[in-house]
């Protein structure tokens, strides 16, 4: 079966709709009909437009994280010192899981459903954050602010401490605001 292109307003209604339900429901009792019905398009059409329920719950992850490291990026592209980099970065790393979680609004079971699929995805982001990281710190090393012999090696390091850090905070409960200052 070929996968037509989508009309642009056609393929947002579908992901934010994709968004909402497998929030609500989680992946596993989503179901693609009731996500072409929530976006407005007729049940049948879905598999011509994407592949299958995985091929749309990807596309609606990939969207999320680019929304989110772009936000990142921003905040620290608009910090003016190495130092300042790096604490907008790790502030605003702190609280990235937790807004994703509430902005989909996600239950705790549909969240438990979800993060084994989200994880083959996060792949691209996370070596995104470690080009961050590390242009961080070799401008800091460059100006005499951070004293760090490999800047690769201390980039990947602070991002997977980051990640664990979040990781366990998401698969064993997270309480509001841990993750983010108050």
């Amino acid at each position: 079966m070929t996968v037509l292109s989508i009309l642009p307003r056609q393929r947002a209604a579908v992901l934010e709709a994709a968004r909402e339900i497998f929030a609500r429901r989680g992946f596993t009792e989503a179901s693609l009909g009731d996500i072409a019905t929530r976006a407005g398009l007729a049940p049948v059409r879905m598999p011509l437009h994407f592949k299958n329920k995985k091929a749309l719950f990807d596309a609606v992850v990939d969207e999320v994280l680019a929304e989110a490291l772009a936000g990142l990026e921003a905040a620290v592209g608009a910090a003016w010192t190495p130092a300042e980099k790096m604490q907008t970065f790790i502030e605003a790393r702190q609280g990235l899981a937790e807004r994703m979680v509430r902005q989909l609004r996600i239950t705790p079971r549909a969240l438990r459903d979800i993060l084994p699929l989200v994880e083959p995805r996060l792949a691209a982001p996370r070596a995104r954050e470690v080009v961050l990281l590390a242009a961080i710190f070799e401008e800091g090393r460059a100006q005499g602010t951070f004293d760090v012999r490999d800047t690769r090696a201390a980039a990947r390091a602070l991002a997977m401490g980051l990640q664990h850090v979040e990781c366990a905070l998401l698969r064993f409960g997270l309480p509001p605001g841990a993750l983010s200052r108050p």
